[in-house]
């Protein structure tokens, strides 16, 4: 019987959760040195039920769940805990927690970007995640930034509101502010400033559309990331992005801004 015929059905499409499951089925299957084709021949699944799974397209039966599991030698405890994971993957709310694991942060942040086809961000603090120099990542999260996510902005359509104060707020030291506000300038990305008297309340986010047409929001905290693809949620952040849009400097006004602030924090190669 195909993974794919067992109870409950599965949805279409996929989810924040169900596509960082996939991921972590294809890293098991590929630590025990399995190939997509002998784990479907071993389960007596198609073995485009296994590569559906792993995109996380399409979402299995507990059953299936742990016979996929077992193939991969998966410990208990690791069983129970993604196996009540899996029960959750149809849900499009995920607040995914780290504590020190910023790594693992970003590798989820990236895979969503890949995703998009076209990036809408705010920020009141610190620079978006995508427009990051990894300098600047490491100051502000200890983690490089990675080469693939600054190449995804070369492609994908992206326009990215900063807070006022964001370019004069120092983190690591002037060198690394200098490099990464040049960064801001280069960028093919569209840059606009929002005034600190704006009057817009908000945490930062970013809107990813893709060709699937099941946007996601992602909210940046401290100790987690907030994945919303609810269509109501989404639609809030939406008009959000419209109050900015009209409140926010033009691209001129702000290129000015970033070229001040880059004049006065040019004191050498950021470390």
């Amino acid at each position: 019987m195909s993974c794919l015929d067992c109870d409950p059905k599965p949805r279409e499409g996929s989810t924040a959760r169900s596509r960082w499951f996939g991921e972590y089925l294809r890293g098991k299957r590929k630590a025990n040195r399995l190939s997509a084709d002998e784990v479907a021949q071993e389960l007596e699944w198609a073995p485009s039920d296994v590569a559906a799974l792993e995109l996380g397209e399409r979402v299995a039966g507990i059953p299936e769940i742990i016979k996929f599991l077992l193939l991969c030698r998966t410990l208990r405890a690791e069983l129970r805990e993604m196996v009540a994971f899996h029960a959750e993957c149809d849900k499009d709310t995920w607040l995914q927690t780290f504590c020190d694991d910023q790594t693992a942060r970003v590798r989820v942040s990236v895979r969503e970007e890949a995703r998009a086809t076209a990036i809408t961000g705010y920020h009141p603090m610190i620079v978006p995640g995508p427009l990051r120099t990894s300098a600047y990542s490491r100051a502000v999260h200890d983690v490089d930034q990675p080469q693939a996510r600054q190449d995804h902005l070369e492609r994908t359509p992206s326009l990215f509101y900063l807070d006022e104060h964001v370019p004069g707020r120092v983190a690591g030291n002037p060198a690394v502010m200098h490099e990464q506000i040049t960064y801001l300038l280069a960028s093919p990305s569209t840059v606009r400033i929002v005034p600190a008297r704006a009057p817009v309340v908000c945490e930062g986010f970013t809107v990813l559309d893709n060709a699937q047409d099941r946007p996601v929001v992602q909210v940046e905290i401290k100790v987690a990331n907030l994945f919303l693809e609810d269509p109501c949620q989404v639609s809030v952040y939406r008009r959000v992005v419209t109050q900015l849009a009209e409140v926010a400097w033009d691209v001129d006004r702000s290129r000015g801004l970033l070229a001040d602030w880059a004049d006065k924090f040019a004191v050498g190669p950021a470390e």
